[in-house]
């Protein structure tokens, strides 16, 4: 059986790990494995971000086209593709497209100071994402060395997902949008070929990896998570093959 295949898998790699299968279109559960764990995010938390942004700007009557904020120097990461030519004004659309498509941490770390650790959390705690929250900065590892981090749960990122498909059939498509235009295919989508779009968020750390998101097949639309933590570094490629297995597993027994 799927979820028995799966979960041997998940065993036999070790660490700590969660996972979450839901059928969205027929509202079942195939698998739930620790998913109600609260987890470092790494940068899955980005697809709360990307929710509770928007919910500000809708409240204020403003449009993500229409926005703009400073990006500083002192926000600029070493690691940007994007803003490594120095500091300019970028509207909350695009700094939205860049944390979502490239996982971009000076996007992101912009969108946190303009909504604050408090707001975003507020927006999360008051959405019932109850083991989700944002302690601290992308790259800011003073602040893991100070005790602070950020956190989800599989759970989290399913109602999450749910959220982002409610929107688009309320008119607005743009999270869902977004989460399809995600550049990472070495995860979900790794062994999958022509056919299977996906709205999803990867995110990784030296001892973490996760992708979750919504994979639209013939049959419809499926929900996969696979949290991966606390696994030596070495392990990543293999960790990077086990996430792209399970997606595999999962839509090779609904095409049968």
């Amino acid at each position: 059986m799927l979820e028995d295949d799966i979960l041997h898998e998940l065993n036999d790699f070790g660490g700590k790990t969660a996972c979450l299968i839901r059928d969205m279109d027929a509202e079942n559960e195939i698998l739930s494995f620790h998913a109600d764990e609260r987890l470092v995010s790494a940068s899955t938390i980005k697809v709360g971000i990307l929710l509770s942004v928007l919910e500000r700007l809708k409240s204020e009557g403003r449009s993500p086209r229409g926005s703009f904020l400073s990006v500083t120097e002192d926000e600029i990461c070493d690691d940007t593709e994007v803003f490594e030519y120095g500091p300019r004004k970028a509207s909350v659309y695009e700094l939205l497209y860049w944390m979502i498509t490239n996982s971009d941490n000076t996007a992101t770390n912009v969108l946190i100071s303009w909504m604050g650790f408090d707001a975003i959390n507020a927006w999360l705690s008051g959405h019932g994402l109850t083991e989700s929250r944002v302690e601290r900065k992308m790259l800011d590892f003073d602040a893991v060395s100070a005790g602070k981090n950020n956190y989800i749960s599989a759970g989290d990122l399913y109602r999450m997902f749910c959220m982002a498909l409610r929107m688009e059939q309320d008119g607005d498509g743009l999270p869902l949008d977004l989460l399809k235009e995600n550049r990472d295919d070495t995860l979900l989508r790794r062994y999958l070929y022509e056919g299977y779009p996906a709205a999803h968020k990867s995110g990784q750390l030296d001892d973490v990896l996760h992708d979750a998101g919504v994979i639209f097949d013939r049959r419809g639309r499926i929900f996969i998570a696979v949290m991966l933590t606390g696994f030596p570094p070495e392990k990543m490629h293999e960790a990077e093959k086990l996430i792209g297995r399970i997606a595999r597993m999962t839509e090779d027994s609904r095409i049968r």
